[in-house]
Formats: C-alpha cells, sequence, structure tokens
C-alpha cells in the first residue's frame, strides 16, 4: 500500500517511488521540515553532527561518508535532522538543510557557542569521513510542501 501525497505544486506522488524537485533539480524524500510540514527535501549523504570550522563553534561543518579509495562527488546539501540544544536539552523536530561548499581541511572544533558560557574545544576528525563548510539554513519553504492522504 502506498500513501498518497498532494504537492503544494500540484504534483500528486505516491510515497515509495522516487522523486525529483525541478526547480533545484535534485532527488528528494519527503520528510518532516523545520517549519513541521512534510515537504520533499533534498536527498544527501552529508549531515551536521556539532562540527565547527572554527575555535568560536559558529561556522557549522558537514561530514561525508568517504568510505571508498574512489573519489565520490561532494553532496550539494547536507541535513542536520533533530538537533538537540546542549543548552537547554530540548531535541527540535524536523530536519534542517544546508547547501554544502568546499571540503574543509583544517582543524576540527566541538562545542555550543550558544551555551553560557560558551563551550568550544579542539577536536579529532571521525575516520572515514570528509568535512565540508556549509551555508546558512535554507528557509523550509524552499522545498514543496506536501499534505498526505
Amino acid at each position: 500500500m502506498y500513501l498518497q501525497a498532494n504537492g503544494s505544486d500540484g504534483a500528486l506522488v505516491y510515497q515509495g517511488y522516487k522523486l525529483h524537485d525541478a526547480q533545484l533539480n535534485v532527488d528528494c524524500d519527503l520528510s518532516v521540515a523545520a517549519d513541521g510540514q512534510s515537504r520533499c527535501l533534498p536527498v544527501s549523504t552529508g549531515f551536521l553532527t556539532g562540527s565547527f570550522s572554527d575555535a568560536s563553534c559558529t561556522q557549522k561543518l558537514a561530514l561525508v561518508p568517504s568510505l571508498s579509495t574512489c573519489p565520490t562527488p561532494s553532496p550539494a546539501y547536507a541535513w542536520a535532522s533533530f538537533v538537540f540544544d546542549v543548552c537547554t536539552n530540548v531535541n527540535s523536530i524536523g530536519t534542517r538543510v544546508y547547501p554544502v561548499g568546499s571540503e574543509f581541511i583544517g582543524p576540527i572544533y566541538n562545542g555550543c557557542a550558544t551555551c553560557i558560557p560558551p563551550t568550544c574545544s579542539s577536536a579529532n576528525r571521525v575516520p572515514g569521513y570528509r568535512y565540508y563548510s556549509v551555508g546558512a539554513e535554507m528557509p523550509a519553504s524552499s522545498f514543496v510542501a506536501f499534505t498526505t492522504q
């Protein structure tokens, strides 16, 4: 049995089929976005984990698996799902999407710049992963919304 989904752009799809966002030219999956709505979010191998490129822990980094000796293209987008705020002990529900920039080869930091007091310390790289800079979070409204029936 498939779930019927109606897109805000008029698209009608059945979950279980491959979806493609023609405006962004990326494959996408139905997922709950940061605004709480079901949206077609870009498929990505990149994800945010709390790694940063600066000693103040303000410049987020995405991790991308690199388990092969063959070169793999960098993803266009990275996800942050169910972000846990260590200051408030609260999970934010929904997936946040960030554009991926260039590969980052400098030192890595982990911490919480929004905590009082802020924390940030040098960290080791996770073996088998590459690190990429990311841009500002993309508004959830950038992605087609769906309602399910």
